[in-house]
């Protein structure tokens, strides 16, 4: 059975664009030591609806960096 064209152009761009959000998310995640987030946005397949819902609800703004300036890495 083959995968029409237009269909497997979808399901490229959906897994570029979920994967573009997950780094994204992760890396968040990391800068921000919030650890038991980094699993579950590595592993759950959402199309990109779980790192956009972390970034826009329990990640710190990219600014925010008052622990590094007091010396906690």
């Amino acid at each position: 059975m083959m995968i029409r064209k237009p269909t497997k152009l979808v399901g490229i761009v959906l897994g570029a664009w979920d994967t573009a959000w997950k780094v994204i998310a992760i890396r968040r995640a990391i800068v921000n030591r919030q650890w038991r987030w980094i699993v579950p946005l590595a592993t759950v397949n959402s199309v990109g609806v779980l790192p956009v819902l972390y970034l826009s609800r329990w990640a710190k703004p990219a600014g925010d960096r008052s622990e590094r300036e007091a010396g906690r890495w």
